[in-house]
């Protein structure tokens, strides 16, 4: 169904090519899971990088994943300081109730692997440094 506004129409599109994609990265999962999937990785790098950092980040989400991206923020609590892979890959799980089979680290490296497709390499660096040299490996290289 069309909106007859492009910017909209647009923006659903983009969001679709990037869940189809994190779909075929994940042996094919159903849009609702992959959109579940998009999220929960999204807020878990949005809260544990600086306010400021997350934001610049947020600026090159397609409109329709950055508002998902900002539900539920809390600016004053971030950044969470979650130092190990394990603390970051359960603070991901956390964000996904009802997913208990998830292959949460799988889901993490799918996830940043199609951010890479669209985003600006040098911004995905960034972050990727503000991160613990722990959960590098979960980054595309």
């Amino acid at each position: 169904m069309q909106s007859s506004v492009h910017v909209i129409d647009r923006n659903v599109e983009t969001t679709n090519i990037w869940l189809n994609e994190l779909s075929d990265q994940l042996d094919h999962i159903d849009k609702e899971d992959a959109w579940a999937r998009l999220n929960a990785v999204l807020r878990t790098v949005r809260d544990r990088v600086p306010v400021d950092e997350a934001v610049d980040f947020a600026a090159q989400l397609p409109t329709l994943i950055r508002g998902s991206y900002y539900e539920g923020w809390r600016p004053s609590q971030a950044p969470h300081r979650w130092r190990h892979k394990e603390e970051y890959l359960e603070a991901v799980k956390d964000r996904l109730p009802g997913r208990e089979n998830v292959d949460v680290e799988q889901t993490v490296k799918a996830v940043l692997e199609v951010l890479g497709h669209h985003m600006n390499p040098q911004e995905l660096e960034k972050i990727k440094s503000i991160h613990p040299k722990e959960v590098w490996d979960l980054w595309p290289h």
